[in-house]
């Protein structure tokens, strides 16, 4: 499981309107993306809790360090066959 990188918090405010504020500071490059348009993205996850921590906050952001498998580790392997045709 990758490392899970804090950069906010927030109170859930209604059941439709969180207020949260990020640290673009805490954000490693790494971590930015740049879509085909040029701009900077950032995968997040918010996590909202049932109860306040001590500084009255119930919402977490953090960065979503989720990445899918490059290759898999082993090579499937391709079964040979009898047939001629080139098709």
């Amino acid at each position: 499981m990758a490392e899970k990188i804090r950069i906010g918090n927030g109170t859930k405010k209604t059941a439709d309107w969180i207020k949260a504020s990020i640290c673009l500071t805490d954000i490693p490059p790494e971590h930015i993306r740049i879509g085909k348009n040029g701009k900077k993205y950032l995968n997040i996850d918010i996590n909202v809790y049932e109860k306040k921590n001590e500084y009255g906050q119930d919402v977490a952001i953090k960065i979503d360090t989720w990445k899918p498998d490059q290759k898999p580790e082993v090579e499937p392997e391709i079964p040979k066959t009898d047939d001629d045709l080139p098709f």
